[in-house]
């Protein structure tokens, strides 16, 4: 598994809306958050999806991308999509390659999904800064997904009432 200051893989693959994705256009410009999940329409993929739609906006406010990735085919992502009501585009990986890049590919093991259930945060120069999995509470990846862009993040508050007041930073 990718670890906290391994540097970005190069990924050029298309979304599930049919646009290209490319690593190399974010860098410089956006943090990018790619967490994987074994099946769509699965309920912990469920769960974990809408928990990621609920904090969508204040993951843009962290000048972010998120991007889900699964196993299953653009057509079955593009329904799950419609149906869940998700603004972020999702990755279709049915050959495994990125899960591979990425070092969460595993055998089949009985009830065991091919990948484990992964997120990960790069900052705006593509190295890693947040490397977690949770297979069973699948709902943590968001609070860690904050927790890491909120670290990494320069986040200034200016005082609405005194916009001549100096900015506090938040850590």
């Amino acid at each position: 598994m990718l670890k906290v200051g391994n540097k970005i893989p190069e990924i050029d693959m298309q979304l599930d809306d049919g646009s290209q994705f490319r690593t190399a256009d974010f860098r410089g410009k956006k943090n990018l958050v790619f967490y994987f999940y074994p099946k769509d329409f699965s309920r912990g993929w469920t769960l974990e999806a809408r928990s990621y739609r609920d904090s969508y906006e204040e993951i843009l406010n962290f000048e972010a991308v998120l991007i889900g990735v699964s196993s299953g085919s653009v057509d079955e992502q593009r329904e799950f999509r419609r149906k869940n009501g998700l603004m972020f585009n999702l990755l279709s990986d049915t050959h495994g390659d990125l899960g591979k890049l990425f070092g969460i590919r595993r055998r089949w093991f009985f009830w065991l999904p091919s990948v484990k259930r992964a997120t990960f945060v790069f900052d705006k120069e593509g190295v890693c800064q947040g490397a977690f999995s949770h297979e069973f509470n699948v709902t943590r990846h968001v609070q860690d997904t904050l927790g890491v862009l909120k670290k990494i993040s320069n986040l200034i508050i200016i005082a609405p009432d005194n916009l001549n007041a100096p900015p506090i930073e938040i850590e």
